[in-house]
This record gives structure tokens, sequence and C-alpha cells, in this order.
């Protein structure tokens, strides 16, 4: 991949999520494919020296709970 900048160690991923992905004008692809794009690039991201995080399937509020308390163990958000 040679010179890849790198911003934040910390990457959080959204897993496919059946019950409400819908096909629309932003979104112009089926959920097959979404769920191999979602497969490549959780597997490309370690190994580009990034954590990965995966965002839990909960209500908006508590995945950004999730990831608010994620950074801040990490130190990149302090309390």
């Amino acid at each position: 991949m040679g010179n890849v900048r790198q911003y934040n160690r910390q990457v959080f991923l959204v897993l496919p999520w059946p019950e409400i992905y819908v096909f629309d004008a932003e979104r112009q692809h089926g959920y097959d494919d979404a769920v191999e794009e979602f497969e490549r690039i959780s597997a490309a991201l370690p190994t580009l020296g990034y954590d990965v995080y995966l965002l839990p399937k909960v209500s908006i509020g508590a995945r950004g709970n999730f990831i608010i308390s994620t950074l801040r163990k990490s130190q990149v958000f302090p309390d």
C-alpha cells in the first residue's frame, strides 16, 4: 500500500444491518454488495495499523455512548 497516512488508530465500522438496510439514491448497491464491502474493509484496516471497533446494533444514542467511551479509554477524547 506504500505511503499510507494514518490520522487516528481507532476506526468505527458499522455492520451491515438487514433490518434497517434500504436501497435509495445515496445507497445504490444491494445488501450483498454491502456485506462484501464490509468484509474487505474490516480485513484491510488492521493490516494498515488501525484498531477496528464494530458498532453494536443498538440505538443511535447507545452507539454514540459506545464511541465516546471507546475514545475516552484510549485518551483520544478525554473526560
